[in-house]
């Protein structure tokens, strides 16, 4: 008895035989081939576990996760991202001192930039004589809602000094060294990175 060969009961699992070879294989298994017809059943719970793999797609904040870690490490690779154009609405630095009013604690700081798309609010707190800081943050999206799942990077002289994703309510903290120019890159969609330059309070 002539068996078929392996790639020949591989196509009739995954249906891609003509015709004329679907009649021939099948014409094999009612000889009641056994070593053949397992075969074929090995080959088709190979092609069911490939369709139900295929089937499964990873949530699309854990892809932007991994897009916006890459362009963080890698800051000089080309990418696709546009860069939407912040205003700043709020910074308490510049804003002149109420009478009568508290003054905000030495190295703490307020910040309010709005785009047409989010907006994001930011505190930088930084320890009197010391060069780390803390940054708090939330990213709201146009309407108001919080913006969660977004990946974002503490920056600093072209290095990773730390990173967080959003939470529900679309807050995040990160905290690093500030005694050098940083920035916050944030990754609130597929298309969408925003870029702010923190400075250097040292």
């Amino acid at each position: 008895m002539r068996h078929p060969e392996i790639t020949e009961w591989a196509d009739y699992a995954r249906e891609l035989a003509t015709d004329a070879e679907r009649i021939a294989l099948g014409s094999h298994l009612d000889e009641d081939c056994g070593l053949c017809r397992a075969t074929l059943t090995a080959f088709r719970q190979v092609a069911e576990t490939a369709a139900s793999e295929m089937a499964l797609t990873p949530p699309a904040g854990a892809i932007r996760s991994v897009k916006a870690f890459f362009a963080a490490q890698h800051p000089r690779a080309h990418g696709v991202w546009q860069e939407p154009r912040l205003h700043t609405a709020f910074d308490s630095a510049l804003a002149p001192a109420a009478a009568a009013s508290r003054a905000q604690p030495d190295g703490s700081r307020q910040l309010l930039f709005e785009s047409e798309q989010y907006t994001l609010e930011l505190s930088l707190d930084y320890s009197p004589g010391a060069v780390d800081a803390v940054v708090r943050g939330q990213i709201l999206e146009a309407h108001g809602g919080p913006r969660s799942h977004t990946p974002v990077f503490l920056i600093g002289g072209g290095e990773v000094l730390d990173r967080t994703i959003s939470e529900q309510h679309g807050t995040f903290e990160l905290s690093g060294r500030m005694d050098k120019t940083c920035e916050l890159w944030l990754f609130p969609d597929d298309d969408n990175r925003i870029r702010l330059s923190l400075g250097s309070e040292h």
